[in-house]
């Protein structure tokens, strides 16, 4: 008698499986080094991956996150609504930018929301990435901003504010009235 002994050469299924794992490791890289929370989001509902700083933003372990659906871990105004960012990109958008407050705890927390719909090799939409931008800091500049403006153009003493060779670049209602303006007449420099 003979032996037949049937074998795989395992060599190109190793190669794929070592270049697989380059890839990953790059894709995990980039997407926990960026400034901006980022998760992937499955037709499901379901978070797939999620960044260090999306688990920071949403104040979920990366755990409580992927055991989650989309609208549990870091919910929006628009989730259970005809406007969710998941179904508009299973309905063709290629590309969302919205300023909205997402639920991280107990804090709502704007943000500038950025997604695109991940889709397979051959263009079928199978979920969508989102990043999110955390814009608190921004929000409470132009609050102060906006309370500080009101409080110089409302002030009763007239205020202004002039460049370095004395011409008045900017001034409040009682300066205007002072020198009897109105507040829609052009002063001429």
């Amino acid at each position: 008698g003979y032996v037949n002994i049937y074998g795989r050469d395992v060599t190109m299924i190793k190669k794929a499986e070592d270049k697989l794992k380059k890839i990953y490791y790059e894709l995990d890289k980039i997407v926990n080094v960026t400034a901006d929370a980022m998760r992937v989001i499955d037709k499901d509902y379901n978070v797939l991956r999620v960044n260090e700083v999306f688990c920071k933003l949403s104040k979920l372990s990366k755990k409580e996150n992927l055991k989650r659906k989309c609208y549990q871990s870091f919910p929006g105004p628009n989730c259970h609504k005809p406007n969710c960012t998941l179904k508009k990109m299973i309905n063709g958008a290629s590309r969302i930018e919205t300023e909205e407050k997402r639920i991280g705890g107990n804090n709502k927390i704007p943000c500038i929301v950025a997604a695109a719909p991940l889709k397979t090799a051959d263009g079928k939409v199978i979920g969508v990435v989102m990043s999110y931008k955390d814009i608190t800091e921004r929000k409470k500049n132009e609050a102060a901003l906006l309370l500080k403006n009101y409080a110089f153009n409302e002030a009763l003493s007239a205020n202004s504010i002039a460049d370095k060779n004395g011409i008045i670049k900017e001034c409040n209602n009682a300066f205007l009235s002072a020198w009897g303006y109105q507040n829609d007449d052009e002063v001429e420099e």
